[in-house]
């Protein structure tokens, strides 16, 4: 029993945090903007340099010299249900479709879609195409492209699509660079105005009840109820993150329904029924960026419980962050029975 408590005791997985520096493999400096990962946990990195494959042992890169490819400036990357990769591109090179051997190219040259830039792309319950683009949302249906305006077209103020979502209900969510929270469902165009500074809002995510979270441009935690479209502030006293940060904030949720916060050089996971908070910060051993890198842009979780990063000068792993028991057990969470015992021994933990 002592060796069993003694072994309970320990941490089930040691966190690690690895850099990867694609110089060292003579790929090249990427400046990375997206990623994302396919049904069979290959990553995928969307960089100023083209198109960039992980398959757990090679790194493969894509671009003009070696592919269809219309640009090496890749600003997104997104991943269909039959496993095709699709990329957004800036300078109205459009949208481009990667099967894993050939490339189909959408621009405003051979398509309706005439999108001057692309900031993210998301594939929703029927593997149709939501584009945030430097003016309005775009989608492809019965193919072809259909254009969603929440602003008019002449309107002279620069306004951009910069995250899109969709949720259980194969509901279209998207934030803007000055309009707030939009959500498209059935043709209806909906806008959500929280009263909280809801002009511009980051780090959108869907949690698995379906409810909408983000945080506003002071960098405050929001949840909007999926029902009675209600909204709520987290408790601003217990957030671990910096809300001082001019920083980008990305949000997701893993299968147990935890949030969890990327922000600068840290992950803070926050349990929603617990309202507890957890950090891991990448000691500065690893964390040694290029001048005006400014940490995280975005990041995956994998099947294997891994968290992905991306800065705009490198690429980051998490390991052992995610664990499914109680990793530091307490002696008094444990209840042995009966004792002593010369048959079954009955041992109870979190």
């Amino acid at each position: 029993i002592l060796f069993l408590l003694a072994f309970l005791s320990l941490p089930i997985l040691s966190q690690e945090w690895t850099k990867i520096n694609l110089n060292e493999m003579n790929i090249g400096f990427r400046g990375f903007y997206d990623l994302d990962i396919d049904s069979k946990q290959n990553i995928w990195f969307a960089s100023l340099g083209g198109l960039i494959k992980f398959d757990g042992t090679n790194w493969t890169l894509f671009d003009t010299t070696n592919s269809d490819l219309p640009s090496n400036e890749l600003f997104t990357v997104g991943v269909d249900l039959e496993d095709n990769i699709w990329v957004g591109m800036g300078d109205n090179y459009g949208v481009s479709v990667f099967d894993g051997s050939s490339w189909i190219n959408y621009s405003r040259s051979n398509s309706e879609l005439d999108a001057y830039t692309i900031f993210d792309i998301v594939l929703d319950k029927n593997n149709n195409p939501w584009c945030g683009t430097w003016k309005f949302l775009w989608t492809k249906k019965n193919n072809q492209w259909v254009q969603i305006k929440h602003r008019n077209s002449g309107d002279p103020i620069s306004y951009y699509v910069f995250e899109v979502k969709v949720d259980k209900n194969n509901d279209i969510w998207f934030t803007t660079s000055v309009d707030g929270l939009f959500r498209y469902k059935e043709g209806t165009l909906k806008n959500y105005d929280t009263g909280i500074k809801q002009f511009y809002y980051d780090g959108l995510s869907v949690d698995s009840n379906n409810n909408i979270w983000f945080v506003n441009s002071d960098n405050y935690l929001i949840r909007l109820n999926a029902e009675s479209e209600q909204y709520e502030l987290i408790d601003t006293n217990s957030i671990p993150y910096d809300t001082e940060s001019p920083a980008p904030i990305r949000t997701l949720f893993d299968k147990n329904n935890n949030l969890w916060i990327a922000q600068i050089r840290s992950l803070y996971k926050y349990n929603p029924i617990s309202e507890e908070w957890a950090t891991f910060t990448m000691p500065d051993s690893v964390y040694l960026p290029l001048p005006g890198d400014g940490g995280f842009r975005e990041f995956i979780l994998d099947a294997n419980g891994n968290f992905w990063f991306i800065s705009p000068s490198y690429i980051y792993r998490l390991s052992g962050a995610i664990t499914d028991v109680n990793s530091e057990p307490e002696s008094s969470h444990i209840n042995i029975y009966p004792n002593p015992t010369k048959s079954i021994l009955n041992i109870e933990t979190d």
